[in-house]
């Protein structure tokens, strides 16, 4: 039986004795792990590689940080792309429909922008359309001491050159906005005050007169109207476009006669009469 028993279980893996010899397992082998190399004690060799990986890093930070510039600039320049086209449309809108008419959402739409960022850059609608007209009154100026050729009285009836700005006076004023439509005085922009100062220099005037005052408010009334309405009055006068040179040089002479009338003497007119202004 015994014989039996062990050819079925087969040898035992530990022998077993009884008495005072004590229990005898089969040796078990368990591998030890290698130990890691943090837990390794760090030679010269090692600590020079890890100060080379640190410098590594705060080298590849460092140029992370200096790519981070350009990215700002692109910022700041998508800023001023942003600011510059709501002013445009702004200024397109104020001399097509004026300031009453004119909605955030609307300028927006036509800027191309998200009409939040007019209330982020201007505070809202009035602020834009001030940075608008201001943008426009500035232009005039370039544009008039560039035809006069530096000097303060520009050529006859050529403020129609510049229609958006004109039309956007004309809609201002018409709107109730005096003040914002003569702010250009403040700013030093006004071409028409610059006329005054250049004639009453001319004149040898500590200060204006009334007769200039009155020459130059003549004088200016015919220069908007024309700026404005030119194509409408030669519509109705039936000028043909043949004639239309031609009417124009005969205004501009009988606006040149408008100082005759009150008795006064303006030297410096004489830059004004050009029939063929510099465009």
């Amino acid at each position: 039986m015994t014989e039996l028993s062990d050819k079925l279980l087969g040898e035992p893996d530990v022998d077993i004795a009884f008495g005072p010899e004590t229990l005898k397992a089969q040796e078990i082998y368990v591998p030890q792990k290698p130990i890691s190399d943090s837990r390794k004690p760090r030679t010269t060799k090692t600590r020079a590689k890890g100060a080379q990986t640190k410098a590594k890093n705060r080298n590849t930070t460092s140029k992370t940080a200096k790519k981070a510039s350009p990215r700002r600039d692109k910022s700041e320049r998508g800023r001023e792309a942003v600011e510059n086209a709501l002013i445009i449309a702004a200024g397109e809108m104020l001399a097509e429909i004026g300031p009453k008419a004119m909605s955030v959402r609307d300028v927006a739409t036509r800027a191309g922008v998200n009409h939040g960022q007019v209330h982020h850059y201007f505070n809202g609608k009035d602020g834009l359309i001030k940075t608008a007209f201001n943008r426009l009154s500035q232009e005039h100026l370039e544009h008039a001491i560039e035809r006069s050729g530096g000097r303060r009285m520009p050529p006859a009836l050529t403020l129609s050159h510049d229609s958006t700005y004109v039309q956007a006076v004309v809609r201002l004023v018409l709107d109730g906005e005096l003040g914002l439509a003569t702010e250009e005085i403040a700013d030093n922009t006004a071409v028409p005050r610059r006329v005054l100062e250049s004639a009453q220099d001319s004149m040898g005037l500590k200060q204006p007169t009334v007769e200039l005052k009155a020459a130059l408010a003549s004088m200016m009334l015919i220069e908007l109207s024309w700026g404005v309405l030119s194509e409408y009055v030669l519509t109705m006068v039936d000028a043909k476009p043949s004639e239309a040179k031609q009417i124009r040089e005969m205004i501009i002479r009988s606006m040149m006669k408008v100082p005759d009338a009150l008795d006064i003497d303006i030297p410096s007119l004489k830059y004004y009469e050009n029939p063929s202004p510099k465009k």
